[in-house]
């Protein structure tokens, strides 16, 4: 039994509005809403649940077997969960470092290069360029899962996205 399509539906939800959070200024837009509690659950729930959705479309894979199609579309879909994750380990490091940061800094030198990484993260062209990047591979990776279950008729973006991608 597949239940990749079942199971997949909301991580790209929870990533995709993440995504709209971080790229657009929607911080100037709701000025009286905290939306730092918001965008730590859904990008670490949709990390979860993404990765949740990875496992079955691997077990989906065995069922429907390698094609060029699904191997591009595992090939996003893991492009997709790197960086996602990038952003849901942010969180949780951030986390660690303000409820233990005693312990944090015990750890010295690799306490010292996290931060550095998350310095980099953090910096607005680079993060804009990483969250975009991600947005576009979730994007690809749904293109592609969708042509998968109901072919190249259903969604009228599928024929640009194969041709890009030469599928």
């Amino acid at each position: 039994m597949n239940i990749h399509p079942i199971i997949v539906h909301f991580p790209i939800a929870f990533l995709f509005i993440w995504s709209l959070c971080e790229l657009l200024p929607i911080s100037r837009w709701f000025k009286s809403i905290n939306w730092t509690p918001i965008k730590n659950f859904l990008i670490v729930i949709g990390f979860l649940g993404g990765w949740v959705a990875q496992m079955t479309g691997e077990i989906a894979e065995e069922l429907v077997g390698e094609t060029e199609l699904v191997n591009t579309h595992s090939a996003f879909a893991q492009a997709s969960m790197i960086l996602f994750g990038i952003f849901a380990v942010e969180v949780v490091i951030n986390f660690i470092k303000t409820k233990y940061f005693n312990i944090y800094y015990k750890f010295g030198i690799l306490a010292k290069i996290v931060d550095k990484a998350l310095q980099l993260i953090q910096n607005k062209p680079f993060r804009f360029l990483l969250v975009l990047l991600a947005l576009i591979a979730i994007f690809v990776t749904g293109v592609l899962g969708g042509v998968l279950v109901y072919g190249t008729s259903a969604d009228p973006l599928a024929p640009f996205v194969l041709k890009i991608l030469g599928l």
